[in-house]
């Protein structure tokens, strides 16, 4: 069904009038009484009544949403430069591989597993990583 007043399909209305995806200005024929409501074309159409163009609403939402995928690049930046920093911090050079075999029979001497020292470490390392990750994701 098309709207009588400018022969826009009547899904592509709201109360206040029709909407165009192509960068026209809306249509204000006000013609459809269904309740389609579109939120985020409603407040360009709310800004187009208040004197501003479709392509000031648009270009203000995409500097809107720039600014914060730039916020989150920069936190994943900073997260990747804290997991380079974090992993550079123990070089062969100061520490260098261990003979595993000896080290596992040391362990069992001892009653512990070299399965159990590994386990240990690495989730001493995940759970940092995690920390990292949700700060970058600004979960923490």
């Amino acid at each position: 069904m098309n709207c009588p007043d400018c022969n826009h399909p009547a899904d592509s209305h709201n109360e206040a009038g029709c909407f165009h995806d192509d960068g026209r200005r809306p249509c204000l024929c006000m013609t459809s009484r269904e309740k389609i409501l579109f939120p985020e074309q409603y407040g360009v159409l709310t800004e187009y009544l208040a004197g501003k163009t479709f392509e000031e609403s648009k270009i203000r939402q995409l500097k809107a949403a720039n600014g914060e995928l730039a916020l989150k690049v920069e936190r994943y930046e900073d997260a990747l430069q804290e997991l380079a920093v974090w992993a550079k911090a123990y070089p062969l050079d100061v520490f260098p591989e261990p003979d595993l075999k000896r080290a596992h029979k040391l362990l069992q001497a001892g009653g512990m597993t070299i399965d159990s020292v590994s386990a240990s470490a690495m989730r001493h390392l995940l759970v940092r990583v995690q920390e990292i990750v949700r700060k970058a994701r600004g979960e923490a």
